[in-house]
């Protein structure tokens, strides 16, 4: 990735890596967990979900099947940094947490 897209990726999974830690659940490749969700969708639920894990990341899809440009592009970073162990939380398995997300961020759903 090159310009303002590369910078900009970049710029999320620093934040992702600083962001928190999250519940993991089954191995889903080296050291990726795909959290188990459900939960109340609150801010409490989602603060649950960064408190286990160094790096956790909530995506379209999952590390091996991202269903949007912007999460092939979280799990690319995360690769090319050598970061193996996370715990990865499909968005669109959980509506109520999409929508939690949403609301935490500020931002409407495209």
């Amino acid at each position: 990735m090159s310009g303002s897209l590369g910078r900009a990726a970049a710029a999320a999974a620093t934040a992702l890596l600083r962001w928190g830690r999250g519940v993991g659940g089954g191995l889903r490749g080296p050291g990726v967990r795909a959290a188990g969700l459900g939960g109340s969708g609150s801010s409490e639920h989602l603060d649950a979900l960064m408190k286990t894990d160094k790096v956790v990341v909530f995506l379209k899809g999952t590390p091996e099947q991202p269903q949007c440009g912007f999460s092939n592009a979280v799990v690319q970073i995360l690769r090319l940094h050598g970061v193996r162990d996370y715990a990865a939380y499909n968005v669109l398995d959980d509506p109520q947490l999409r929508q939690e997300l949403l609301v935490l961020a500020g931002g409407n759903e495209e």
